[in-house]
């Protein structure tokens, strides 16, 4: 299902703004913090995919990211 990603300013790889994105993956990973999810999302800026990720806490609660 298309959706449209906001792109935040801390995210340095597109400039602000709203882009046309799809989910690619979500792949588990853990460090010294402990488990975590590393989510993947491609974009479209013109004639480019850019690949986007973030990681969120594998716990779904109403106040974590992942649920948002």
């Amino acid at each position: 299902m298309p959706f449209k990603a906001t792109v935040e300013d801390v995210v340095p790889v597109l400039p602000a703004g709203v882009y046309p994105a799809r989910f690619a993956m979500i792949t588990e990973g853990h460090n010294d913090n402990g488990y975590f999810w590393l989510w993947t999302f491609v974009a479209r800026n013109g004639d480019e995919d850019v690949e986007i990720t973030a990681t969120t806490s594998p716990r779904i609660t109403p106040r974590t990211k992942a649920a948002k």
